[in-house]
């Protein structure tokens, strides 16, 4: 895996953070800050999945093999 692959923990937490964005754009409560329950539950959704990412072996994989090359040239 190569890092310009994008792994499936990314592919959703774009998808998330598209569903955040298409949520505030069509909210009145969230365009004007005051929460409402959805976009609480998309704004957590968000954050989970960004954890993911962040700790997803296959990422860190993809990094280590990386600077592996990187230092072999």
């Amino acid at each position: 895996m190569s890092l310009t692959e994008t792994t499936t923990e990314e592919r959703q937490a774009q998808k998330t953070y598209n569903a955040l964005l298409a949520h505030l754009d069509d909210c009145s409560p969230c365009q004007s800050e005051e929460d409402c329950a959805e976009g609480t539950r998309i704004r957590r959704a968000v954050r989970a999945t960004r954890s993911a990412v962040t700790e997803s072996p296959a990422l860190r994989a993809a990094r280590a093999q990386a600077r592996m090359a990187t230092r072999d040239e």
